[in-house]
């Protein structure tokens, strides 16, 4: 973590610097490192650490910037390489691979705070590109999305089995051999998860199965649905 400056310390040493004339002689009279003065002295002028212009809206030149960059990249790497927490190196979370339980916490509210502030401005939850009318995402990550919304619900709703069962069945409606209506996976019995439990069925087989499974008549509900299938 950087350590906060002391801008009294900056002054003192600026003035200092001001009367003796070189940095040599103001590390000398100071009894201070000269990498110091030249830091201090550098940034009471107004510019990098380093001596270089610093970049627009920064204190601190570009060169620097990437250096630094690179440099906690690699400490980030090598913590987490030990199994550590990337910010502390502290043991990490369970189900973590980067962040231990405080800095877990503290990098979901961050993300969180970043996205409902990129939805206030009109940008995409992911990126800063402007989102399509209504969506919170951009064109780009429109289709991310709901990639992620699909793997998410064959995790949790069909043990991950979602894309296994669409394979095995080929996409298409295992009562009317249909493929062209929007596709679903259906639980035969219960809700378990097997591949011998989950069938492949159309939005319209699978709405009158599941009717079918709850009225008293089941025969004229299916005749009902095959004389009123669903606008696509």
């Amino acid at each position: 973590m950087p350590t906060k400056i002391d801008m009294d310390e900056v002054n003192r040493i600026y003035d200092a610097y001001l009367v003796h004339g070189s940095m040599e002689k103001t590390a000398a009279a100071l009894d201070v490192p000269r990498y110091k003065v030249a830091h201090y002295v550098y940034r009471a002028m107004g510019r990098c650490q380093c001596g270089r212009t610093p970049k627009e809206g920064y204190a601190t030149c570009s060169v620097c910037i990437e250096s630094s960059g690179k440099r906690t990249q690699e400490r980030h790497a090598k913590r987490m390489a030990n199994g550590k927490c990337r910010e502390c190196g502290t043991p990490l979370a369970e189900g973590s691979t980067s962040f231990c339980e405080k800095h877990l916490l503290k990098n979901r509210m961050k993300l969180r705070e970043l996205r409902r502030n990129r939805v206030e401005n009109g940008l995409c939850q992911a990126c800063n590109e402007p989102a399509v009318d209504g969506r919170p995402y951009c064109p780009k990550h429109i289709e991310y999305a709901f990639q992620k919304g699909i793997e998410f619900r064959s995790r949790n709703s069909f043990g991950g089995l979602l894309f296994d069962v669409l394979e095995r069945d080929n996409s298409t409606c295992q009562i009317c051999g249909n493929s062209e209506r929007r596709i679903e996976v259906h639980h035969i019995q219960g809700r378990k998860n097997t591949m011998e439990n989950l069938v492949t069925l159309c939005v319209f087989c699978h709405k009158a199965l599941t009717f079918l499974n709850c009225c008293d008549k089941p025969d004229d509900v299916y005749a009902f649905f095959l004389a009123h299938p669903p606008i696509r």
